[in-house]
This record gives structure tokens, C-alpha cells and sequence, in this order.
């Protein structure tokens, strides 16, 4: 454990020697189940830039999810909504509608590990063009343990671009603290191509609300 401690530390002391943003990043999630197969989600992101000293983006999705007899797989649309700072004081939206399919499974061992999976398809609407994007995501957390840990990556596929452009890795702890409650904060180094090719980027420090009512 406490060589897995310093590894992260040299890890993450490494990507602050780079020119990268300092973000941080609050999550809610809210999910609400309807019946046995369907469920309603919102999701909202709120992202401060420059060191944390300007709000810069802010993102809501509305969603509904059907979860499939297999009980391992689900599918899901949502509509995200989103206003981003270009340049100081200059804003734009995006709309997207969404289609999800996610895949999930918990291996029981000695501590139990839990895999989910999602491939998403996002066409969005901007100010002043559209573009396809494909999202694949993936989380493996040790589920049977206190302050549940968990390692993240996303890859991110532009149509309009042809490349993928955008991908973060990202470790973090989330719990329980009263019945449908969680709480988890996290760090994400997130590397992009634009604008001159892959780079790290961004240094994310995140906090995030889960509700899941059942």
C-alpha cells in the first residue's frame, strides 16, 4: 500500500512539472428508479479553470435508462445541455442528444472488483457547428472495501477531426454515508491533441454528490 502511495505521488508530482490548468470540478448525479428495468438520471457539472478562480463551464443531461433482462447490460438517451467560456466573458452552448450502452459485472474474490463499461454516442449541437462524438469509458473499483477506491479512463473519437483527440485517466474514492447518499472526490490528468498535438492538459480535482433513490 504504501509503495502503491508513493508511485501515485511521483505520478501526479511529474504531470504538475508540465504547463497544465488547474481545474476543479463538482459532480451530482441523481437517479431515480421507476420500476425494475427503467430508471430517470441528472447529471450536472460545474468546472472552475485558472487555478480555480473562473467558472467556466457548466453541464446538465437529462436522461432515461432501460436496464436489459441480461440485468448486466443497459442502455440509455439523454439530452446534454452545456454552456462553456471561450474567452473571457464570451460563451456559447451545446446541445447533444445521447444514446449510452453500458456494460457491468462484480468479480467476487477476495475483495469483490467492480467493472462497468460504456460506449457513448453524443451528436452535438453548437453555436456555430456539429459534430459526432464517441466516448468509451471505463471504471474498475474494489466495491466491497471502506472509502471504495476506483481508476477511470475515457477515450474521446471526433468525427468531425477523424482522430481521437481527448482522453483522461482518473483515481478517486467514493462512499456511503447515508443510505442513498455517496460522496466521492477524485483526480483527473487529462491530455488533449488540440492545439498542437497530445499534451497534458489539465490537473482536476473533483467532488462528487450521488443520490440513487430505489
Amino acid at each position: 500500500m504504501k509503495r502503491t502511495a508513493i508511485i501515485i505521488f511521483l505520478i501526479l508530482t511529474s504531470l504538475n512539472s508540465y504547463s497544465a490548468d488547474n481545474k476543479v470540478q463538482f459532480h451530482q448525479n441523481l437517479t431515480v428508479k421507476i420500476d425494475k428495468s427503467f430508471s430517470a438520471n441528472v447529471l450536472i457539472f460545474e468546472t472552475l479553470k485558472d487555478n480555480a478562480s473562473n467558472f467556466s463551464y457548466y453541464e446538465a443531461m437529462f436522461g432515461i435508462n432501460y436496464t436489459l433482462p441480461f440485468k448486466w447490460l443497459m442502455v440509455g438517451t439523454y439530452v446534454r445541455h452545456a454552456y462553456r467560456e471561450d474567452s473571457p466573458g464570451q460563451w456559447s452552448s451545446e446541445v447533444s442528444p445521447n444514446l449510452l450502452i453500458y456494460a457491468f459485472y462484480t468479480i467476487k474474490w477476495k475483495i469483490d472488483f467492480s467493472i462497468f463499461y460504456y460506449m457513448r454516442h453524443e451528436y452535438i449541437f453548437a453555436n456555430s457547428w456539429n459534430n459526432y462524438q464517441l466516448r468509451n469509458y471505463f471504471r474498475l473499483m474494489l466495491s466491497s472495501i471502506l472509502l471504495k477506491p476506483y481508476i477511470v479512463g475515457e477515450i474521446f473519437y471526433s468525427n468531425e477531426r477523424k482522430e481521437f483527440f481527448f482522453t483522461y485517466f482518473q483515481i478517486g474514492v467514493r462512499q456511503k454515508i447515508y443510505k442513498a447518499i455517496n460522496l466521492g472526490f477524485y483526480y483527473r490528468a487529462a491530455f488533449s491533441t488540440i492545439p498542437d498535438g497530445w499534451n497534458f492538459r489539465e490537473n482536476v480535482f473533483g467532488f462528487e454528490f450521488t443520490f440513487i433513490s430505489k
